[in-house]
């Protein structure tokens, strides 16, 4: 039982480290407010020679009183006087700028219906693609955004941003080599992109590159060790690659860099338990619930349950006094609570303090089947029969037939051990009125015969 605990321990290790979409790891609303893309943007209203289309005298003048209006932020104001200059013969650049405008507003849908309008005016305007493929990486419609970031790449838009984000949606979509390769395009033409390294990093880990993830996540630690996120992400690249010393030694650092959170202790307990240091655990598990975002009662209930089941009961108890102190439990919680103190006082060998508690919890949750059966077995072992029987009549009343069925078991062998087989009898047959089993069967005739031989020695006597 220990080894399938700790096998499934390590396993919700595995799944509690970090997430690898962690909000520096993804593209936030800062990288498009960002003055950067902003000037990219801007740099998008405009007409390039030679390989985008003309406009006339007039198209030009029209352009030029929009220029006012855009400095003073009168954007509906532009959008009014720009409308009013498009038609099916007009430049496609008007439609581009439109479309721009609308973009700018957010209004998504109507940006892309102008773009399409210039796309079939003018094929290859490049930056038309370039802004198709803006709108659908900020909708998330990946299989949209690749088509569009490639054609812009064919008609020569090769910068960073479109590799950038060509390499952002062949992630989404979970192309980890496309993405790679189109991050490392973008780093190459703009090596000081925050966005794209870490884009590379989450390429890295994801895929289960986890050396060079951790390679250039020691880079970027170096140049700023105050971003907690770089250190949870190679703590998760520790922990998914085996190398547990430095995945404790990172979360450690965080700890005393004052980045810890309810979930980052979580995790080094957790990683202490199934490196079966469960006083390391206890501390960790500690620190989690005593920080400024402790997790949910749940979790810790759950994690001092986890304690009991190791068989760590010093820790659980400790945990468990911990809990209480620091929680405000519900009355589910405190249920639960009772029932996890039950157990480890039982399963430590100190039935009296546990039948306390168990008794406290069946007045609370009357039909608490578990504490009933474990009070049950209690008095039974004290040779407290009659109390033991009581409490397991009341147990085959539970509404759960598979709980009933094992109430009736477990009464039934006290009443053999008791030789009082005639009693048993019925037990037995009701049990495999609710549940067919072979065993119990087989255990029926046995019983059936010993009743046999009993009531013929009584009548010999």
């Amino acid at each position: 039982m220990k080894n399938l605990i700790l096998s499934t321990l390590a396993t919700c290790v595995l799944a509690s480290s970090v997430p690898a979409q962690s909000e520096i790891f993804t593209l936030t609303s800062e990288y498009w407010t960002s003055e950067r893309f902003l000037d990219r943007f801007m740099g998008t209203y405009g007409v390039i020679e030679d390989i985008e289309p003309d406009i006339t005298e007039e198209e030009a003048a029209v352009f030029q009183t929009l220029v006012p209006l855009l400095q003073q932020g009168q954007i509906d104001a532009a959008i009014q006087q720009l409308a009013t200059a498009i038609t099916p013969e007009s430049s496609a650049a008007l439609d581009f700028t439109l479309g721009n405008l609308f973009f700018e507003k957010g209004q998504a849908n109507r940006a892309l219906s102008y773009y399409q309008n210039a796309l079939r005016k003018f094929p290859n305007f490049v930056r038309v693609h370039k802004n198709i493929a803006f709108v659908h990486v900020r909708g998330e419609a990946w299989d949209k955004a690749v088509p569009a970031l490639l054609k812009s790449i064919e008609l020569g838009q090769e910068d960073s941003d479109t590799y950038g984000l060509l390499a952002f949606a062949y992630l989404m979509e979970k192309k980890y080599a496309s993405a790679e390769s189109a991050y490392k395009n973008a780093l190459t033409l703009d090596p000081e992109s925050v966005d794209w390294r870490n884009g590379l990093i989450r390429v890295l880990i994801e895929s289960g590159q986890f050396d060079r993830g951790i390679l250039l996540l020691d880079e970027a630690i170096l140049k700023t060790p105050e971003v907690a996120d770089y250190w949870l992400m190679q703590t998760d690249a520790f922990v998914s690659s085996g190398q547990t010393d430095k995945a404790i030694a990172n979360l450690e650092m965080i700890k005393r860099l004052g980045f810890a959170t309810g979930a980052t202790m979580e995790l080094l307990g957790k990683i202490y338990l199934r490196e079966g240091l469960p006083t390391s655990a206890f501390e960790a598990f500690t620190a989690s619930i005593e920080s400024n975002d402790p997790l949910g009662t749940d979790a810790y209930l759950g994690l001092a349950e986890t304690f009991v089941l190791l068989g760590n009961f010093e820790e659980a108890e400790k945990f468990l006094e911990e809990i209480e102190e620091e929680a405000e439990l519900s009355n589910k919680e405190q249920i639960t609570f009772l029932g996890i103190k039950g157990e480890m006082l039982i399963n430590s060998g100190r039935a009296e303090e546990a039948s306390e508690i168990l008794n406290q919890l069946i007045s609370r949750d009357p039909n608490n089947a578990d504490a009933i059966m474990t009070l049950a077995v209690y008095h039974e072992r004290k040779s407290e029969f009659e109390k033991a029987a009581f409490l397991y009549e009341r147990a085959t009343k539970n509404r759960d037939l598979d709980v009933s069925a094992e109430a009736y078991l477990a009464y039934a062998q006290m009443r053999v051990g008791q030789k009082m087989y005639d009693k048993a009898l019925p037990l037995l047959r009701s049990y495999l009125d609710l549940k067919r089993n072979t065993r119990v069967e087989r255990y029926l005739e046995s019983v059936e015969r010993a009743a046999a031989q009993a009531a013929a020695s009584n009548a010999g006597a």
